[in-house]
Formats: structure tokens, C-alpha cells, sequence
């Protein structure tokens, strides 16, 4: 579930990371344009699987299926501090 954060849509000075897998971004790909991201915040958007190095100063927003890969993937991201904090939403 997602938590706290700024609604609204504008990021005042923060920025976020969007963490997607191959199904959720081909969700959105239709839905939302990279400026309607940008609108929210969102200055990265990166897949679960592929390499990512660690931005720990930035939170990130994942909407990922809950497949045992992805929420190893996650577990592993929030193990090492990939991001500063982790906002978790299910497809």
C-alpha cells in the first residue's frame, strides 16, 4: 500500500523514482505521458529488473504485479537502502 506522500500532483522539490515491471508499465504507457509524471514528481522511471544503482536520497514509487520475483526484488532494494523511502503498490 502506498503511504503519506503530497497529493495533488505537485512535487514541490522533491523528485521520485517510479519502479515498474513489464506489465504495469505497459499499463501506463497508454494512460499517462512523461510530462503528466513529471507533473507528479516522478524524474525517473526505472524497471524492477533491470540494473539500478542506489539513489538513497530519493523515494521511490513501485507498481509492480506481486509476483515472488518482484517482491524479492523490493525486499532487496529495501535491504541495501536503494531509496530513501518505498512507496508499494500492487497490480
Amino acid at each position: 500500500a502506498s503511504s503519506g506522500g503530497q497529493g495533488g500532483g505537485q512535487s514541490g522539490s522533491s523528485y521520485k523514482v517510479l519502479v515498474l515491471d513489464s506489465f504495469t508499465r505497459d499499463v501506463i504507457t497508454p494512460l499517462l505521458r512523461l510530462n503528466d509524471l513529471r507533473k507528479c514528481g516522478v524524474t525517473l522511471y526505472l524497471l524492477i529488473d533491470s540494473e539500478r544503482q542506489n539513489v538513497p536520497d530519493v523515494p521511490a514509487v513501485y507498481f509492480v504485479r506481486a509476483t515472488d520475483v518482484n517482491v524479492s526484488r523490493v525486499t532487496q532494494d529495501l535491504a541495501v537502502g536503494t531509496y530513501d523511502v518505498a512507496h508499494l503498490n500492487f497490480c
